[in-house]
């Protein structure tokens, strides 16, 4: 059985990156977020990515044991410019742990459960509030101006950023603008695989 499974992990991985877009930059596994609080997503991407995003957060410790305010995967923003490359992000005051990720999804097909994924991001951690921000590390938006999300998901007022670009991190499991049904079987292949291990 790991004989078959090994080799088509192997080409699964490969395919994954042939066809890698969209990369976060921000947060990461050493650029945290704060509850309650503002919080910089950055992300690179090239031109086979979507126009426009979501952007879901999910807990990925959720279980019936270990309860968390983000219940499946929780919009945290909507109709974000591929090209500004980096918002701000008003973050509700969920529960801190270090097993959140983001996912970049399609924003004009959003169905809660069922998100048409275009990539999603390494795991990070949430602080409580009150913890003092992780260094910025925003790539500036388009002219210089980085949108900010309210926690209703609204996009308020462009507002100018003198933060620097940050380098690219690590190499994220990316699905870059496939279709969904394309994404959803990748990931279960990926699932199933990982079972079988």
């Amino acid at each position: 059985m790991f004989r078959i499974a090994l080799p088509f992990a192997a080409a699964l991985l490969a395919f994954n990156v042939a066809v890698s877009a969209f990369e976060i930059t921000s947060p990461a596994s050493d650029k945290y977020w704060v509850a309650c609080s503002n919080n910089t997503l950055s992300w690179n991407s090239n031109s086979t990515d979507a126009e426009s995003f979501a952007v879901a957060l999910i807990d990925t410790s959720n279980t019936p044991t270990t309860p968390s305010l983000v219940n499946g995967n929780y919009q945290i923003a909507n109709g974000l410019q591929t090209s500004a490359g980096s918002a701000v992000i008003e973050l509700n005051c969920v529960s801190p742990a270090s097993t959140y990720q983001v996912l970049f999804v399609n924003g004009s097909q959003y169905e809660l459960e069922h998100p048409q994924v275009f990539f999603y991001g390494n795991s990070f951690e949430i602080k409580p509030n009150g913890t003092t921000p992780a260094p910025s590390s925003s790539t500036l938006g388009s002219g210089g101006l980085t949108p900010t999300v309210m926690s209703n998901g609204e996009i308020a007022s462009p507002s100018a950023s003198s933060s620097t670009a940050a380098a690219p991190s690590g190499a994220a499991a990316q699905f870059g603008s496939m279709g969904g049904a394309t994404a959803a079987v990748l990931l279960g292949v990926v699932a199933g695989v990982a079972a079988l291990l």
